[in-house]
């Protein structure tokens, strides 16, 4: 009897097991231990942050632009009909 539970048990870990490989399989991560690999994948996620931060750079500096242009504008003087001078 304790030999069948110790298969069913040993079967069901490697179901499991196989079934966690292949979910990872499946995402596209992979692990690698060659240096010039990961000094290239390291490289790679820098320039992604530095292009992500000047995107978000330029939308800052926009929408700040566009609230200080419109608050900017100097609105045209009304002239008004002055009483003419007179004498004295």
């Amino acid at each position: 009897m304790n030999r069948i539970i110790h298969i069913a048990l040993a079967s069901g870990l490697v179901a499991a097991g196989g079934l966690a490989m292949a979910a990872a399989a499946g995402n596209g991560i992979t692990m690698s231990t060659d240096p010039a690999k990961i000094a290239a994948i390291e490289q790679h996620a820098k320039e992604l942050q530095a292009r992500d931060h000047k995107a978000q750079s330029v939308k800052a500096s926009q929408a700040h632009g566009t609230k200080k242009s419109a608050s900017h504008h100097k609105q045209a003087k009304h002239h008004t009909a002055a009483a003419p001078k007179t004498k004295k």
